[in-house]
């Protein structure tokens, strides 16, 4: 037996949650794809790949005084693709949130 001490390296990558993460598919044909660290909505044609939208959530939370930033996506799930003037979600992936029980 050894009686030198071994440690494991010390990981400073403390990243809980995926960079990248689908919200769902929303009524009409669209995926909406979270690019976290770039704070960015994409909003994809699933049949050509496509781009159809880009929302910058710091700047769509800058013109909304009722969202805080760190609330954005939230928001962004629950008023602006699932609310009454949002198309709606036909499927829709939980976010972080909805895992670890945040408030919409």
């Amino acid at each position: 037996m050894s009686t030198t001490k071994t440690s494991a390296k010390k990981r400073t990558d403390t990243r809980l949650i995926a960079q990248h993460t689908a919200l769902g598919l929303d009524a009409e044909g669209y995926i909406h794809h979270l690019d976290r660290d770039a704070g960015v909505v994409h909003r994809i044609d699933p049949e050509t790949g496509a781009r159809e939208r880009r929302s910058d959530l710091a700047a769509w939370v800058a013109q909304r005084d009722h969202v805080a930033l760190g609330n954005a996506v939230n928001v962004y799930v629950h008023e602006y693709i699932g609310g009454s003037d949002g198309p709606g979600w036909v499927d829709r992936d939980p976010t972080n949130r909805d895992v670890f029980g945040g408030a919409f």
